[in-house]
């Protein structure tokens, strides 16, 4: 579906066909499965955690990605000036793209392509993805995008209103001193994030490695005159200090099949410090 050749992209447009059927869960997934969220020991967990699996994926959610998807659109059906930015393999993701049309949708939308392609199965936490963004009001579409030779697997979800040119940190060309100075700007909006989802779906969301989060910088600093974000590679421009701090205006999550349930009991506060303590423990700069 994408191929990289002589450094140009090329994407196959299909047309717009139904969505997926709704999302139902009778069957597996959890917080101990592989390629989920264990950095804090399980004896310093706290007790509104629930342990049982969650999502649990049942033949309907093994659906998520049997109907087509259409192709989205950078805005008003414009496809021209398109810009895949790629993933790295452990997030299960091919690349990711902003959107701002899907269909009759408009708005902040980011598009998440898949590593798996048909005729291979997606994995369960791709299933997972799809069914937890569901639970918690943020899917858009989920399907298969085809042509004559191939099918990627693709979902959409809804992004951050100020995120629309978000990247993981390793492709936001800042100094080390400046992507240090920027952990506690990130930590902030992925937690302030995490506490939302949770305080609404008794749902945490705990994926919190660079490659699981996009960063949407300022676009001008006091001290830097310009940063860049449109391209793959964002970078300073002008006389800015390589040590000044870049505000970090947004945050998207990606890891959302890294989540586990949680009780009615746990409070704002307490989700809060627990969230800051994961990331601590995993977010490397």
């Amino acid at each position: 579906m994408f191929n990289l050749r002589s450094g140009v992209l090329l994407c196959i447009f299909v047309t717009v066909h139904a969505l997926p059927a709704p999302l139902l869960g009778t069957g597996f997934f959890n917080s101990g499965q592989p390629g989920t969220s264990k950095a804090i020991s399980s004896a310093t967990e706290p007790k509104w955690l629930i342990q049982s699996p969650y999502p649990q994926l049942g033949p309907q959610d093994r659906k998520a990605f049997s109907s087509e998807l259409s192709p989205p659109s950078s805005g008003a059906g414009n496809r021209q000036g398109r810009q895949l930015i790629p993933t790295d393999r452990s997030t299960g993701l091919l690349a990711v793209e902003h959107i701002t049309q899907y269909g009759a949708q408009s708005g902040t939308m980011i598009a998440n392509y898949l590593l798996t392609k048909s005729p291979t199965p997606a994995t369960d936490a791709d299933y997972a993805k799809v069914k937890v963004l569901k639970d918690i009001g943020e899917l858009v579409a989920s399907g298969a995008i085809r042509d004559s030779t191939n099918e990627n697997y693709a979902f959409i979800m809804k992004g951050s209103s100020a995120g629309a040119t978000g990247k993981p940190l390793e492709q936001v060309r800042l100094s080390a001193a400046q992507k240090k100075a920027a952990k506690p700007q990130i930590k902030k909006l992925a937690c302030d994030k995490v506490v939302r989802v949770a305080m609404a779906h008794r749902i945490l969301y705990t994926g919190f490695k660079t490659s699981e989060i996009l960063i949407t910088p300022s676009t001008s600093t006091p001290s830097s005159p310009a940063l860049s974000t449109g391209s793959t590679s964002s970078s300073l421009s002008g006389s800015g200090s390589a040590s000044s701090s870049v505000p970090i205006v947004a945050v998207d999550l990606l890891a959302w099949n890294k989540v586990q349930q949680i009780t009615e009991a746990a409070t704002s506060p307490e989700v809060m410090t627990y969230c800051e303590r994961l990331f601590d423990s995993e977010y490397e700069v």
